[in-house]
């Protein structure tokens, strides 16, 4: 009896242990993935500071470019007036595409809590889709976007 009972308790010892350490392992996983996510970020935002400088650049190109269409349709005959009423208009477009990725960039480089929320949000759907495959049953695509949404809080 007393045999018995040592050997159940060191098989819980041993199952106890083999989960730790699999836990340790799917952590030090997680923690890895998240520190190779965060250097992303930061090349990343690296390289949307410059951008947003270029387009800054750009702009001041366009309204140059304006003011000299400006300067030509006051000299121009009817023919020239609608070419560059065309390329005023085109000029025009081309302005307001390039406030959009202005406002974007300077939206990722001034809250980059947005895009590592973003990040962390892809890497967790990522990690419960590995571990479904390695417990051999992976979620529907519906049941996998409800396991990343936070548990509801009873209402007191």
């Amino acid at each position: 009896m007393a045999k018995t009972l040592r050997d159940l308790a060191l098989a819980l010892v041993n199952a106890t242990l083999i989960l730790v350490a699999l836990c340790l392992f799917l952590g030090v996983q997680l923690v890895s993935r998240v520190g190779v996510m965060a250097d992303t970020v930061t090349q990343n935002l690296q390289v949307v500071a410059p951008l947003a400088d270029e387009v800054r650049g750009t702009r001041t190109e366009l309204a140059g470019l304006r003011a000299d269409l400006a300067v030509l349709r006051e000299q121009s005959d009817e023919e020239r007036e609608a070419a560059l009423a065309s390329l005023h208009d085109r000029i025009s477009a081309l302005e307001t595409r390039a406030d959009g990725l202005l406002t974007r960039a300077e939206a990722v480089v001034q809250n980059p809590a947005d895009l590592i929320d973003h990040a962390i949000q892809s890497t967790a759907g990522a990690t419960v889709g590995v571990i479904g495959q390695m417990r051999g049953c992976a979620p529907a695509a519906d049941q996998q976007a409800m396991a990343l949404a936070p548990p509801a809080r009873p209402e007191a």
